[in-house]
């Protein structure tokens, strides 16, 4: 019991980081039988190509309104990843929707919560924001961040 007890509070730890402070419970998935399913994973270059041509798709980042905006991809929406599940309402579950996030963890997480509330296609972009910069693409400055940062 001590080894699930140590992934029980590396969990805890994991999900408080993303904003998830109340954690009620857990199920072992060690005697799990069934079909699991993945998040479909796409690259940064890749949704800067899907920005630029295609019309109707989600971009969500759901990093904290701080880190987006100090700088995001564009047409990103900001909505965090611990109020994603209260504004399902700011979403269409029928458009394409990619979720980003810092580095990639939290869009994973925020793209299994759309995924399991109904939305037909949903993508987490690996690597997330940092890739994005990497990579020199398009990126914007919200006006709360320059009015701060003088």
């Amino acid at each position: 019991m001590p080894k699930i007890r140590n992934k029980v509070d590396e969990a805890v730890l994991r999900l408080a980081r993303v904003g998830h402070e109340s954690v009620k419970g857990f199920i072992l998935f060690d005697d799990y039988i069934g079909e699991t399913k993945t998040v479909e994973q796409v690259s940064v270059e890749e949704v800067a190509e899907l920005t630029n041509t295609e019309k109707y798709l989600q971009f969500v980042d759901v990093r904290r309104p701080a880190e987006h905006a100090n700088g995001h991809a564009v047409r990103t929406i900001n909505i965090p990843l611990d109020k994603l599940s209260k504004e399902f309402d700011k979403l269409d579950p029928k458009t394409p929707t990619y979720v980003i996030c810092q580095s990639g963890y939290r869009s994973s997480l925020g793209a299994s919560v759309l995924e399991n509330a109904g939305f037909a296609t949903v993508y987490n972009v690996t690597g997330g924001t940092k890739a994005w910069m990497d990579a020199g693409l398009e990126t914007e400055v919200s006006a709360t961040a320059c009015a701060s940062s003088k």
